[in-house]
C-alpha cells in the first residue's frame, strides 16, 4: 500500500507490502545498458507492476556496484565498499557483507536476489549506521532511497524527496529515524540523489531532481497478481489469400480463419476478452487495430511453406517470438506455452520456438503487445496439409490451452463444445439419406 507523509521538511513516499503476497524482484532491464526506471520491469503473465524504486549505485561503464545475483544467476562480485542486501527464499531481508564467492554461491541457491547497498540504517531494531567510509555524503541532506523490513515480515520501500522546492532531503540519521518510525527492524540505504525515484502503478510519485527520470542500473520491482477477468487477447489469423496449399487445402487465410472461429469463443469461455482481425485488413491495419485495443497478448496464426526448390520438404510446428539473449521475455514464455500444446498433437517432429526479431516480422517487432506467431504446420507438404484440415478443432484447443497456461489459468472446455468434424460428417450423412429418398 502506498502512502505519503511529511518528515524533516520533506515528502516521504512509502510503499509497504507483504512479500508472500506481492513479489519483489531485482531487475537490470537490458544488461549493460542504463535505462529509466519506467522502462525496467517485466511482470509475469498473471502479474502487474505495483511499485518500483531505483536500487544500486552505478557509474562509468558499471551498471551496478556491489554484488548482483538474480534468479539464481551471478553477475558481479562483492565489493568491500558496499553492503550486500539479500532477500532470502524464506522472505527475509538480510543486510550483510559477503566475504567471498562461496557465500555468494550460497545465496544463489537460497536467495531470490542480492544487490549492493551503501550504509545500514537500522539493524536488529535499533538505529545503527555502518559502512559510511565510502559515502561521506551520509551526513548531508539529499534525496534518498531505502528498503527495510518490519518484524511482521512486511517490506517497506521509501523514497524521500530532496533538492526541490519545499523539500530539503534527509541525512543518514534522519532516514534511519524514518525507517525505525515505520517499524523496520532492518533497513539499508540504496542509491539516492538524482536517481531516487518511486513509481506506483504507472505514476512517478516523487519529483526526480533532474526534472526527468535519470537512467539507472538496477531497480527493485514489486509485482502483484492481477485478475484474469478482463485480460485481453488479440487473435490474428492469416489474411494471406494468395498462399495456396497442396491438394484440397485451399488458402492459408481460409484454414487459419477456421481455427480462429473456434479459438475466439473458446477463449471467451475461459474468461478472456477477445478481438480478432478481419480478412480484408492489411498487415499495417491489423497492427494499428491491435495497438489501439491494447491487448495483453497478440497471437498470429499461420500455416507455413518452404517455397522454391524446398517446397513440400519441411514439416511440423514452429512458433516465433521476441527473444533476447540472456533474458527470458514474456514473448518467449507465450511462444513456449503455445508451442508445447500444439507440438504435442502434431504427427511429426517439430521445429521449436524461434526468434522472429532477425526476420523483422511485423507482428513480433512492431506490434506493441506481447506477441507470437504460431506456424501450425506446412501447407505445402501433403501430410501436414491433410493433418491441418482434419484437426482444426484440436489445433484450436491446443492454442487456447497454451494461452491459458501462459496466464496461469486452468483451461475449461465447455460440455457442449461442438465437434465440428462429427457435425460435418453427420450433416453429410443426412444429405446422402435425403438424396436416396429423392432418387427412390
Amino acid at each position: 500500500m502506498y502512502r505519503k507523509i511529511r518528515k524533516y521538511a520533506s515528502d516521504v513516499h512509502i510503499y509497504e507490502f507483504d512479500p508472500k503476497i506481492e513479489r519483489i524482484d531485482a531487475d537490470f532491464g537490458v544488461r549493460s545498458k542504463l535505462e529509466p526506471l519506467s522502462k525496467i520491469g517485466q511482470p509475469k503473465p498473471d502479474e502487474e507492476i505495483a511499485c518500483k524504486i531505483n536500487a544500486t549505485f552505478f557509474g562509468g561503464n558499471a551498471e551496478n556496484y556491489g554484488t548482483l545475483v538474480d534468479e539464481g544467476k551471478y553477475y558481479t562480485a562483492p565489493s568491500p565498499n558496499y553492503l550486500d542486501v539479500v532477500f532470502t527464499k524464506d522472505y527475509k531481508l538480510i543486510i550483510t557483507h559477503l566475504k567471498n564467492l562461496q557465500e555468494v554461491a550460497y545465496w544463489q541457491g537460497n536467495g531470490f536476489w542480492v544487490v549492493g547497498g551503501s550504509f545500514s540504517l537500522v539493524l536488529d531494531g535499533k538505529i545503527n549506521i555502518t559502512n559510511t567510509a565510502a559515502f561521506p555524503h551520509y551526513k548531508e541532506r539529499h534525496p534518498r532511497t531505502a528498503i527495510g523490513q518490519k518484524a511482521d515480515g512486511n517490506v517497506v520501500l521509501v523514497v524521500v524527496q530532496g533538492r526541490t522546492s519545499g523539500n530539503s532531503g534527509v541525512n543518514a540519521n534522519e532516514l534511519a529515524d524514518i525507517m525505525l518510525e515505520l517499524g523496520c527492524i532492518n533497513a539499508v540505504n540504496l542509491d539516492g540523489g538524482g536517481s531516487s525515484e518511486m513509481i506506483v502503478g504507472d505514476e512517478i510519485v516523487n519529483q526526480p531532481t533532474d526534472g526527468k527520470e535519470r537512467p539507472i542500473g538496477v531497480a527493485l520491482i514489486v509485482y502483484k497478481k492481477k485478475e484474469v477477468k478482463g485480460m485481453k487477447v488479440y487473435i490474428s489469423p492469416s489474411t494471406q489469400e494468395n498462399n495456396i496449399g497442396v491438394g484440397n487445402y485451399g488458402t492459408e487465410e481460409k484454414r487459419m480463419n477456421e481455427i480462429a472461429d473456434i479459438v475466439c469463443p473458446l477463449l471467451e469461455y475461459n474468461g478472456f476478452e477477445v478481438r480478432r482481425n478481419r480478412p480484408e485488413m492489411t498487415l499495417s491495419q491489423i497492427i494499428a487495430d491491435s495497438d489501439a485495443w491494447k491487448p495483453d497478448i497478440h497471437v498470429a496464426i499461420h500455416s507455413n511453406a518452404m517455397g522454391g526448390t524446398n517446397s513440400g520438404q519441411a514439416r511440423g510446428c514452429e512458433v516465433y517470438g521476441y527473444l533476447i539473449d540472456g533474458k527470458v521475455t514474456n514473448s518467449q514464455r507465450l511462444s513456449e506455452a503455445i508451442y508445447k500444446e500444439v507440438s504435442a498433437i502434431t504427427p511429426t517432429a517439430d521445429r521449436g520456438v524461434k526468434n522472429g526479431v532477425p526476420h523483422k516480422f511485423a507482428e513480433i517487432v512492431t506490434v506493441k503487445a506481447t506477441s507470437c506467431i504460431v506456424e501450425v504446420a506446412f501447407h505445402d507438404n501433403m501430410e501436414d496439409a491433410i493433418w491441418i484440415m482434419n484437426n482444426i478443432p484440436q489445433i484450436s484447443e491446443a492454442i487456447v490451452k497454451g494461452i491459458c497456461n501462459y496466464f496461469g489459468v486452468q483451461f475449461k472446455k465447455p460440455a457442449d463444445v461442438v465437434d465440428w468434424k462429427a457435425k460435418y460428417e453427420g450433416l453429410l450423412n443426412d444429405i446422402k439419406a435425403l438424396i436416396k429418398i429423392w432418387e427412390g
